[in-house]
């Protein structure tokens, strides 16, 4: 302020003592959110199992939000699922599937301008997927992947919401952030290094350390081999394993609940995934 004009500024030392308080506030309320979550529910997504520097993007988050705020239509990045356990407020979300809003002109995302026209809303809700969502104080929604969503903040709102990428969610995923690398206008400060390929190696590796070695689809095969694939990591780690024995493959389908092996092609079709 003008009071302050005049004033000489605090001596180093304050300076990064201030700055160290401030990354030690922010640590703790990392801490405070993550503890909202449950361990059984982190423990299963696939984000959880990459190194700590790309985990750390994926950690709950907190977000503040005045009433009348608008959050114009989108998917969100990276192909996650994404979870919002909202602790005050109330919000609407208008939601459509992937598939209704790319064949839709308008409610997709292919046309960077989307954003300045008027939302359409008579065309939206004649899509089959079409729903509206009202949130208040102690609801939990997950939103699948590829999802498009439009938010109304209806009453002052403070949430916790986060991202999550498993099993059961990866072939919605994979689609959604094949989307994401055709249309880089989507991309919302991403972080670039983190790769679907990643993420799913990342996964297949801690499914197969989790899983009952009395499964008979592991207990037939010899593991040593995909143990060595999957230690390559990028695209090496892909052809590898896409050279394993097709009983290999078919354990690995198995272990994940989809293929495997038509998983690792996309992936290595996509450059940027």
């Amino acid at each position: 302020g003008v009071a302050d004009r005049g004033r000489p500024p605090p001596p180093p030392f304050q300076r990064h003592r201030s700055e160290s308080k401030k990354r030690t506030a922010n640590r703790s309320e990392r801490e405070r959110a993550s503890r909202q979550v449950p361990s059984w529910f982190a423990d299963r997504s696939w984000l959880t199992k990459l190194g700590s520097r790309h985990s750390e993007v994926f950690r709950p988050k907190v977000a503040l939000m005045q009433a009348g705020a608008l959050t114009s239509h989108h998917r969100d990045n990276y192909g996650t699922l994404t979870w919002i356990k909202v602790l005050g407020g109330r919000q609407l979300l208008a939601t459509w599937s992937m598939a209704d809003g790319d064949a839709t002109p308008g409610l997709g995302d292919d046309d960077e301008s989307h954003g300045d026209a008027p939302f359409p809303w008579a065309t939206w809700a004649a899509l089959p997927s079409a729903r509206l969502v009202l949130l208040e104080t102690g609801d939990v929604y997950f939103m699948r992947p590829g999802v498009y969503h439009r938010v109304h903040t209806l009453a002052a709102k403070i949430q916790l919401f986060g991202e999550w990428v498993g099993a059961a969610t990866f072939p919605a995923a994979l689609h959604s952030a094949t989307a994401d690398v055709k249309r880089p206008h989507c991309l919302k400060a991403c972080e670039t290094a983190i790769k679907m390929r990643d993420i799913f190696l990342a996964g297949l590796s801690a499914e197969l350390d989790a899983a009952p070695r009395r499964r008979r689809d592991l207990a037939l095969c010899d593991l040593a081999p995909l143990r060595d694939a999957l230690a390559l990591k990028g695209g090496d780690a892909l052809r590898a394993l896409r050279a394993l024995p097709d009983r290999a493959m078919d354990a690995c389908s198995s272990l994940v609940g989809f293929d495997a092996d038509d998983v690792c092609q996309k992936l290595l079709a996509t450059p940027g995934l």
